[in-house]
């Protein structure tokens, strides 16, 4: 894989690239990997009626880590955002 430049560090990229990004519970968890396909994603989507979606945390802002108390808080901020702007919303982890 080709990668385009950016200012983010190859050890951070590497560790994006590894990462298992999980969302949903019980029998509707969905594991995402970076360029992997997924045929439960896809089965969400048609599903759902939806075409595509975003995962996206509030936690550790610009790679800086944070303190546990900060990121829950800064993640009860996004989920009352997001509840507000009535955005269909799973929980995840990644």
């Amino acid at each position: 894989m080709i990668l385009p430049q950016t200012q983010i560090p190859a050890e951070t990229i590497a560790a994006y690239l590894r990462t298992e990004y999980r969302f949903g519970r019980g029998a509707q968890l969905i594991v995402l990997r970076i360029d992997t396909r997924s045929e439960a994603l896809s089965q969400l989507y048609a599903s759902s009626g939806h075409r595509c979606g975003v995962f996206i945390t509030a936690c550790n802002p610009l790679g800086e880590v944070q303190s546990a108390a900060a990121n829950e808080a800064a993640h009860a901020r996004l989920a009352a955002e997001l509840k507000a702007l009535k955005i269909q919303a799973i929980e995840g982890e990644g």
